[in-house]
């Protein structure tokens, strides 16, 4: 804490701690509408990952095993403050701006236990249904244009009745039935630039 005892670092008074995260490069995303601010989510509960370090602006940097130029497989996620009563949780991936005026969901994942406080990395748990992404593919996939950078909101809501989609269900009608029955969520914001 600032001037608290205990501190140490040799950047003196005022020194930021913790590690420099370099800006995504590429063409900067516009900013949100005022319908999409309208539209806008607020988290109340925790979600984080230990591979997706928080930089600028709460913005991590999504590192290379993560999107199509690695593996292509999600990173590891933890979350907590999940409210009492929690019957489902569902994971959702979608891009912070709207394609062509429309949501893009680049992974969406039901039916994850409401007592679960974690996933493993590229590791789905026992009784995960997973949903049909935007790019029209049934999975996980991170891949924006070449020469761009874009930014992702991880979100997971915590339902207070189970929905139970099917295997391969539209993220779209998905989450606006989640948004009729909860406003309890967790937020995670990463961006990632590709060359």
């Amino acid at each position: 804490m600032p001037g608290g005892a205990g501190t140490s670092g040799s950047g003196g008074a005022g020194a930021k701690h913790g590690p420099h995260i370099t800006p995504p490069k590429g063409q900067r995303e516009p900013a949100p509408t005022p319908a999409e601010k309208a539209e806008a989510t607020v988290a109340d509960m925790t979600l984080q990952s230990p591979s997706i370090p928080t930089g600028e602006g709460g913005i991590g940097a999504l590192p290379a095993p993560y999107p199509c130029d690695g593996a292509n497989s999600w990173p590891a996620l933890e979350w907590g403050g999940v409210p009492a009563g929690t019957k489902e949780l569902i994971l959702y991936v979608m891009n912070a701006q709207p394609v062509a005026g429309r949501l893009f969901f680049d992974w969406a994942v039901a039916g994850l236990d409401h007592a679960s406080r974690s996933i493993e990395a590229g590791k789905l748990p026992k009784g995960a249904v997973v949903g049909t992404n935007s790019l029209g593919q049934r999975g996980y996939s991170i891949c924006p244009p070449a020469g761009s950078a874009e930014t992702y909101i991880f979100a997971l809501f915590a339902l207070p009745r189970p929905l139970s989609p099917q295997k391969g269900f539209d993220p779209r009608p998905l989450r606006e039935e989640i948004l009729g029955v909860s406003g309890d969520v967790g937020l995670l914001t990463a961006a990632y630039a590709r060359e």
